[in-house]
C-alpha cells in the first residue's frame, strides 16, 4: 500500500475534505500525495490549478478553489463553470447553499450527493456582469471582516500576555 503514497515533494496532491475546510477559499496545500503509480491504480485524473472543488460525500457542500494541480478522493468533485457562470460568484453561492445542500443528498450510513444530483440543481443566477460585481463586492466584505477577525485575535493575545503578566507579577512580587 505504501508504493502508493509518498512524502516527496515530487508527489501528486491528494485532495481530502479535511484539505479544503483548512484552505480557506484558495487551497495551496494537501495532507497527502500519491505516487504515480497510486494516480495510475484507481485511474484518477490530475485536476488543474483554477478548478472549484465541491465535496459530495460526508461533509456536503464545502468548497475551495484549487490553487494547485491535484487529483482528488471520491468525495470531491472538480466543477469547471461555463461561460454563463463567474467561478467565485459560483464558489460564493455553493458556501450559502452548504446548509441545504444536504436535503438533495441520499442517505445510507452517510449524506451523499453525485454529479448527476448536483447537475440537477436549480438556482437563481443573474447575468454574468452582476456575477462578477457580486463576488467583487462579497471579496472586499469579507476581507474587511477577516482584517477584523485578525486584529481581534492579536488584541485577545495581547491581552492573554497581559494577564499572565499581571499573575505573575501578583504571585512573585517581580514585575516582568
Amino acid at each position: 500500500m505504501s508504493e502508493f503514497w509518498t512524502d516527496n515533494e515530487d508527489g501528486i496532491n491528494w485532495v481530502a475534505i479535511s484539505d479544503i475546510t483548512k484552505s480557506k477559499g484558495i487551497l495551496t496545500e494537501t495532507a497527502k500525495k500519491i505516487t504515480q503509480k497510486g494516480l495510475e491504480s484507481k485511474n484518477l485524473e490530475i485536476i488543474p490549478k483554477g478548478t472549484l472543488l465541491l465535496s459530495i460525500f460526508a461533509s456536503l457542500g464545502k468548497t475551495t478553489t484549487l490553487g494547485i494541480d491535484s487529483t482528488v478522493n471520491q468525495a470531491i468533485i472538480g466543477l469547471q463553470p461555463n461561460s454563463k457562470l463567474n467561478q467565485k460568484f459560483l464558489q460564493y453561492l455553493f458556501e450559502d447553499c452548504e446548509r441545504y445542500i444536504n436535503y438533495y443528498s441520499s442517505a445510507n450510513t452517510q449524506e451523499n450527493l453525485n454529479v448527476s444530483k448536483i447537475k440537477d440543481l436549480v438556482f437563481p443566477v443573474p447575468p454574468l456582469s452582476e456575477q462578477v460585481k457580486i463576488a467583487a463586492f462579497l471579496d472586499q466584505k469579507t476581507a474587511q471582516i477577516d482584517a477584523i477577525i485578525e486584529k481581534k485575535q492579536k488584541l485577545l493575545q495581547l491581552l492573554d500576555e497581559k494577564k499572565k503578566s499581571v499573575i505573575n507579577e501578583a504571585v512573585t512580587g517581580q514585575k516582568v
